[in-house]
């Protein structure tokens, strides 16, 4: 009794969004995880312009302003690369519904290109992906 193996074939464009969106997602937490460790060690991170220079209340009137900023730029590349991912895996579980995931993730990307993160090149990824979805026959 031989069980038989779908062979595992991805698309390109669903290589390349899930790739774009795991690097937008990263991209995503680091500024947090920066700002974390600001708070932690002041401004500069430990031992960078001497003690006591940079301290965690230098800059108090501006601190609010950047978390808020720096959380809702995260947030925003946080969900593109969601976006990415899910709609790269779901041209390779449905590929009859590439053309509607190609134009998700092709939109995505285009916003990403606006400062969301993926280092740049993650938003490349996804534009170059969500092209050969809508490409695809």
């Amino acid at each position: 009794m031989s069980t038989s193996t779908k062979p595992l074939h991805l698309a390109p464009s669903s290589i390349l969004s899930i790739i774009g969106g795991s690097l937008m997602i990263i991209s995503g937490l680091v500024p947090l995880a920066m700002l974390g460790m600001s708070g932690r060690y002041g401004m500069m991170g430990p031992g960078m312009m001497g003690p006591g220079m940079m301290g965690p209340g230098m800059m108090m009137p501006l601190q609010p302003f950047m978390w808020t900023a720096i959380a809702v730029i995260s947030a925003i590349a946080i969900g593109i690369g969601a976006i990415l991912i899910i709609g790269g895996y779901l041209i390779y579980r449905k590929p009859e519904s590439a053309g509607k995931w190609g134009v998700a993730i092709l939109v995505a990307s285009i916003v990403g290109l606006f400062g969301m993160g993926g280092f740049f090149i993650g938003p490349i990824l996804g534009i170059i992906g969500g092209i050969l979805a809508l490409t695809k026959r």
